[in-house]
């Protein structure tokens, strides 16, 4: 796909999901970044809320103990390591600089070897929730998986939650079930979509 056909497409699905108003979280001055490679700092608050997501999800226990912080960070780190993969960390921030949200987007492949955009986590502080800082992420995200030429994206998840499942269906996902109680959430991109 050439730089002008991504850049049609991208302006296509912008234009399609309904780009209008700007969110609570856009209008007090939010934005979205991608992390800073070099900061410790950003890295480690990445892995700790990644663990946060954890908790949330399987509960405490399963939550902190299914994965160490210190495989969290390396784990945010490979994501960050362009010899490994191609992925990219956008994070929120408030009007006061504080990050209050985050999401991984990487290529990846599908259970048909299919190169894809996957989210591989999402997380927003709970006092920023339903502020439209989760569907900025999920924009930002889109748009970058549009900007790397690829045409589908999609995310999995415990079938039990409900917010991420929710959010994405707003988006214009498709849920398909998975194994283990999880689920996938797909959406192709483009015109024929």
């Amino acid at each position: 796909m050439t730089s002008s056909e991504s850049k049609d497409i991208i302006a296509w699905v912008m234009n399609k999901t309904g780009e209008s108003e700007p969110s609570d979280f856009a209008a007090s001055g939010g934005t979205i970044r991608p992390i800073n490679r070099c900061s410790d700092a950003e890295i480690l608050l990445v892995a700790q809320k990644m663990r946060q997501t954890l908790i949330e999800v399987l509960g405490e226990k399963k939550g902190n103990d299914i994965y160490s912080l210190e495989w969290l960070i390396q784990r945010v780190e490979w994501h960050l390591d362009c010899q490994q993969t191609v992925a990219e960390i956008y994070l929120a921030e408030d009007n006061q600089g504080t990050i209050v949200g985050h999401t991984i987007v990487r290529k990846d492949f599908n259970s048909n070897k299919r190169v894809i955009g996957l989210f591989s986590t999402t997380f927003v502080a709970p006092s920023f929730r339903k502020t439209g800082v989760a569907t900025e992420l999920l924009e930002e995200g889109e748009k970058w998986i549009l900007e790397q030429g690829l045409l589908s994206s999609e995310t999995h998840t415990a079938e039990d939650n409900l917010k991420l499942i929710n959010l994405f269906q707003q988006r214009g996902y498709t849920q398909f079930e998975g194994e283990n109680k999880m689920v996938i959430l797909k959406k192709n991109f483009g015109p024929s979509s």
